[in-house]
């Protein structure tokens, strides 16, 4: 009997459809005690509190690591209470769960730009319903008809004209909270868009000032009494193991108070980190490296042409390719044919992977600059066997993400360490062990087809993905997430052998084909197949996931398509999708703010592409010189739609981060293996763009009344592609592997 495979949207469905008991509404986690009333303030469900001079207060349910969800969180709960956003204070989730878990996704999690969608409706309503629970108190206090009070800038009032009983009231809204709590308006509703007055501006972001005044708490910042400070040795070789360690001369060094041995390395604890960091070059370490201590990529690359040659799993079939096929055995169609390669990478967030942690007898508790808090405490509790309600996790600002702050290993080493010692414990990696140590952008290596009748237009497409899988190397994680949630108490105990065993199975990885499989482009027949490659390397989600190479792919078998057909890339495109009225108007509005049609200046060259990722479209028109096989990249025009922008300042910045993001990528970055070990090591050979570098960049909202898209990633697929087809109009060349080399 076969398995049936459940895809990764899905799985992710499923999740959250598991998890909606405890979502649902604004009920406290049942194991939260921290965040209830006390001195007087009144809770007003999960997320919104009020003390009793009438500070609202919000627990941001998603991270902030750089994206703005401190301000966006707020302006959606001011617009529903009348309030400046000045005026909410924002505190930070903890790892619970509950009501913190991301509906999107089935767990505590930031990530797959999803926080503002995830949040529009549910944050909204819990505003909407302690708004009119004010009301109704108020109403109630004052003799009068709800709908006749009017809510603004935190006070209600209400005023009646009648000449035989005028009347005037006006109090803030802590005057009402204590009679408020216990109603139960009807009918509650959110405002309608039409009546917005802070959605839709551009307000100063909330982190900026505690950011600028350096009292912002990163990770890296947290400080307490008696902390220690930890570096870790690691072992350089994927899959390798600790063999044996002398640490003789290690523990003479000033500062120095233990060396603890981890499962994958050695920690070195000392009263500062560098005394750790400096001590820890003294230590004498043996590895075992394991079976994977050749690894080299030009192996990894043989294997995925090997990978390529099996059938694969079809993800995508649209009419009859086989069809095509023989049409162009009798020669009745043009061809084009070839491979795309985008290698592995690194994420390079600016504060280096590091956490917190203070282990008792009794309890635990985390400090950490995570994505998933919840995953956080869940590794906690398995590596301690400990109890979740005897696990805290506080959430700290994060010093950027992009996906990599999703997996937890960086928990692991303090909660292990402070476990040995039962004292606080703070590791920081270094540089080099962020690029050295990470989960990398999955490596990838496409075979294509394509065919057009001799009128230009449009025949097939097929395309085969070998890659390896994020989901099935991550799974694991996510259900030791989602299975105490809902997994009766006789089956927790084979959680573990489920989620490793059972869970691999069944799912099937859309991250390795979205952007191909899930293309907009009308072409009548259609194929897409994935072939899973395994490979040694531990890859993770990073900025726009497999859009990031497939948006790559797709965008530059296109513009190789349109040239063969001799139309220009836009009216070639915008014939593909002109069933697609969303990439329609932002394919319209980029070619009109780029002058598309109009000729470049002397030595200047164009180049076009659109992708669609996280429900958001973005095309981007880039402007470029070449000089001596050097790419100089001039401007960048990105349209963006992404529903109704909350905050438009932010998805500008947003936009922005990822066009130089996804031009590093595209001009600089490489992860390469030679001997079992990453070769790079830092900024000098992992290189991000610089200021220097960096282009002008014009960004157009496309207006919309519509809910809420993404915006922290989607910017990044369009930006590989356009760059390689103004690389083309320069120079000839057609480069269909990353990161580009003219020479």
């Amino acid at each position: 009997m076969n398995t049936p495979e459940m895809s990764r949207r899905q799985f992710l469905q499923l999740s959250s459809v598991l998890g909606a008991g405890l979502y649902v509404g604004v009920a406290w986690a049942a194991d939260d005690v921290s965040l209830k009333s006390s001195g007087g303030f009144v809770d007003f469900g999960s997320w919104l509190r009020m003390s009793p001079e009438g500070k609202v207060y919000l627990v941001l349910d998603r991270v902030e690591m750089g994206q703005g969800t401190m301000t966006s969180h707020a302006m959606m709960v001011a617009e529903e209470l009348e309030l400046d956003p000045s005026e909410i204070i924002v505190e930070f989730a903890k790892g619970l769960g509950g009501a913190f878990v991301n509906p999107a996704l089935g767990v505590q999690l930031t990530g797959g730009s999803t926080s503002v969608s995830g949040s529009w409706l549910p944050l909204r309503m819990a505003a909407a319903q302690m708004r009119e629970k004010l009301k109704l108190a108020a109403a109630l206090k004052w003799s009068v008809w709800a709908d006749d009070l009017k809510f603004e800038n935190g006070f209600v009032s209400f005023e009646s004209k009648k000449v035989s009983a005028p009347k005037s009231e006006r109090q803030p809204y802590s005057y009402f909270i204590l009679d408020a709590q216990s109603l139960e308006p009807k009918d509650v509703k959110i405002k309608d868009p039409k009546d917005f007055k802070v959605l839709g501006k551009s307000i100063d972001r909330k982190d900026a000032a505690v950011k600028v005044a350096g009292k912002a708490v990163f990770g890296i910042d947290v400080v307490m009494a008696s902390l220690l400070n930890c570096y870790v040795v690691r072992c350089p070789f994927f899959g390798g193991q600790l063999k044996s360690f002398d640490d003789a001369e290690v523990k003479t060094q000033k500062g120095v108070q233990a060396v603890v041995a981890l499962p994958n390395g050695v920690g070195v604890v000392a009263e500062h980190w560098y005394q750790a960091k400096k001590a820890a070059s003294l230590l004498k370490v043996v590895w075992a490296p394991g079976s994977h201590a050749q690894l080299n990529s030009t192996d990894i690359d043989e294997s995925l042409k090997k990978a390529l040659l099996e059938p694969g799993k079809e993800v995508k079939s649209i009419g009859d390719i086989n069809n095509v096929r023989q049409k162009a055995v009798g020669e009745r169609v043009q061809e084009i044919a070839g491979e795309f390669n985008a290698p592995f990478l690194a994420h390079v967030t600016l504060e280096p992977q590091n956490a917190t942690a203070f282990v008792t007898e009794e309890r635990c508790e985390i400090w950490a600059p995570t994505q998933a808090p919840q995953m956080a405490r869940q590794r906690a509790v398995e590596i301690l066997n400990m109890p979740h309600d005897k696990v805290t996790v506080h959430q700290t600002f994060l010093g950027g993400g992009f996906g990599r702050r999703i997996a937890q290993d960086y928990i692991d080493d303090a909660v292990r360490v402070s476990a040995v010692l039962l004292k606080p414990v703070k590791v920081i990696w270094t540089r080099e062990d962020d690029i050295k140590h990470d989960f990398y952008r999955p490596i990838f290596k496409v075979k294509f087809k394509a065919s057009l009748d001799f009128a230009g237009q449009a025949l097939g497409l097929e395309a085969k993905i070998a890659s390896p899988s994020i989901l099935h190397q991550v799974s694991p994680d996510f259900v030791a997430n989602v299975l105490p949630t809902w997994v009766p108490g006789f089956l927790k105990e084979g959680a573990g052998s489920l989620s490793q065993k059972v869970f691999k199975s069944l799912v099937a990885d859309d991250t390795a084909t979205e952007g191909l499989a899930t293309s907009a482009y009308s072409i009548p027949n259609f194929e897409v197949r994935y072939v899973r490659f395994e490979t040694a390397v531990p890859v993770g989600f990073w900025r726009s996931v497999g859009h990031s190479a497939n948006g790559f792919v797709m965008e530059g078998i296109v513009s190789e398509m349109a040239f063969l057909a001799k139309k220009d890339p836009f009216e070639f495109r915008r014939s593909l999708l002109i069933k697609s009225p969303k990439h329609i108007a932002v394919l319209d509005i980029l070619e009109k703010i780029s002058d598309w049609k109009k000729p470049s200046s002397a030595g200047v060259f164009k180049g076009m592409a659109i992708c669609e990722s996280f429900k958001s479209v973005v095309g981007n028109v880039i402007e470029i010189k070449v000089t001596e096989n050097q790419v100089q990249v001039l401007k960048v025009f990105s349209v963006v739609n992404c529903g109704f922008a909350l905050n438009p300042d932010i998805v500008k910045s947003q936009v922005e981060g990822s066009v130089v993001f996804g031009l590093s990528a595209a001009l600089k970055q490489q992860i390469t293996f030679a001997n079992g070990q990453v070769e790079q090591s830092n900024f000098h050979d992992f290189e991000v763009l610089r200021h220097h570098e960096c282009p002008v960049i014009n960004v157009h909202i496309v207006p919309s009344a519509e809910s809420p898209t993404g915006i922290g990633e989607p910017g990044l697929p369009p930006v590989a592609p356009a760059l390689a087809d103004a690389i083309y109009a320069a120079t000839g060349k057609r480069l269909r592997s990353l990161p580009f080399k003219l020479a």
